[in-house]
C-alpha cells in the first residue's frame, strides 16, 4: 500500500512541479538567474524528490491509512518539530 501511495503522490508532483518549473522558469530567470547553475545536478534533484515525497507519504498518507488515523496523524506531523529543536 505505502509503494502504490509512494507512486500516485510522485505522479502527481510531478506534473504539478514540470508546469510549475515550465511556467516560472522565465521569473527565476529574471530573479535569481545569477544564482541558478548553468546545467541542474540531476542527482541531488532525484535525491530531494525521493526524500520530499517520501516524507509527503510518511506525514500525510500513512496515517490516513491506519485504524488510528487521529492519533497517528498528530505523532508523525510533530515529528519534524522535536526534530528541529
Amino acid at each position: 500500500m505505502v509503494i502504490l501511495q509512494f507512486l500516485v503522490v510522485a505522479a502527481a508532483f510531478a506534473v504539478i512541479d514540470a508546469i510549475w518549473l515550465k511556467t516560472m522558469n522565465p521569473f527565476y530567470r529574471g530573479q535569481i538567474g545569477e544564482l541558478l547553475a548553468e546545467r541542474p545536478n540531476l542527482g541531488y534533484a532525484v535525491v530531494f524528490y525521493v526524500t520530499y515525497i517520501a516524507g509527503i507519504v510518511f506525514f500525510a498518507c500513512v496515517p490516513r491509512s491506519t485504524a488510528s488515523a487521529r492519533s497517528c496523524g498528530w505523532s508523525g506531523s510533530a515529528l519534524p518539530g522535536r526534530r528541529a529543536r
